[in-house]
């Protein structure tokens, strides 16, 4: 594990607490380095191609962010920050997803991040949940909510025939390799064989696992407690509704200046 200044962590087996105290130079520096190969995945960026640069990279992302609703902003860097720290803070998985949704300019439509444990490509189907504090709701209280609403639609979606969501997972992890990793045949074949399922109507949860993600951005001074994901983390394994859960919480202060420092990371490199 490697950990980034300015960032608080509480880190169990069965679940996360990550706390962006300060959007530091670390993390800066940990975006630049990591952000083109979460936007397209590992095999495009290893190319070497001008269209798959950091810069570039960064100015199709603001393409797509702005002119979006607040929610879809919020959504947005929430689901890039999990991105972002699960190459950090969990070193045991491979993201097998790219962030970016590869046919159009719209939010990505198939799950959220789909990994891959490193020592035996097991997979596991990531749900990440974004919001500023919901009304008359607390850091905590809104976290609970954004971890059940993951709960749920996940329940949902992997418990129905939902063709296209496998396709979107099966051609991100196309591209989420590079040509030389071995795991890359695993994966597809576990993705493949889910496929199948769905198009046969036998799609069912309780053969899956599942990270539910929830991301508050709130004052820190409000500050969100372990105690929620390990509760979630305990009563949706009580529920038997997946094989296998893992819960992270993440918080932090502010959207807005993720956006900000992409903004400048891309008027910096037309000067």
């Amino acid at each position: 594990m490697t950990e980034l200044k300015g960032i608080r962590y509480h880190k169990e087996t069965k679940y996360c607490l990550l706390c962006v105290e300060e959007f530091t130079d670390d993390i800066k520096d940990a975006l630049r380095s990591q952000f083109a190969a979460i936007c397209h995945g590992e095999d495009y960026v290893s190319s070497g191609r001008y269209m798959y640069s950091y810069h570039n990279t960064v100015r199709e992302f603001l393409k797509r962010y702005e002119g979006k609703s607040s929610k879809t902003k919020v959504g947005m860097i929430g689901e890039l920050l999990i991105h972002l720290l699960l190459g950090y803070y969990f070193e045991e998985y491979k993201v097998v997803t790219p962030f970016f949704n590869m046919e159009e300019r719209s939010i990505k439509k198939g799950y959220d991040v789909v990994l891959a444990e490193v020592d035996n490509a097991n997979i596991w189907l990531t749900e990440v949940k974004s919001g500023t504090l919901h009304k008359n709701r607390n850091a905590n209280q809104t976290m609970q909510d954004l971890l059940n609403t993951a709960k749920n639609d996940l329940k949902t979606r992997l418990n129905e025939e939902n063709e296209t969501l496998w396709h979107e997972a099966i051609n991100g992890a196309k591209i989420a390799f590079d040509t030389k990793n071995t795991m890359k045949d695993a994966v597809m074949d576990i993705l493949m064989s889910w496929g199948d399922d769905a198009y046969k109507g036998n799609n069912i949860s309780k053969d899956k696992n599942v990270i539910l993600s929830g991301v508050v951005f709130s004052d820190i001074a409000d500050t969100v407690i372990k105690d929620i994901p390990k509760n979630k983390q305990n009563n949706v394994e009580k529920e038997e509704l997946f094989k296998a859960v893992y819960v992270i919480a993440l918080q932090k202060g502010t959207y807005d200046k993720v956006y900000q420092f992409l903004k400048k990371e891309a008027m910096d490199e037309k000067k």
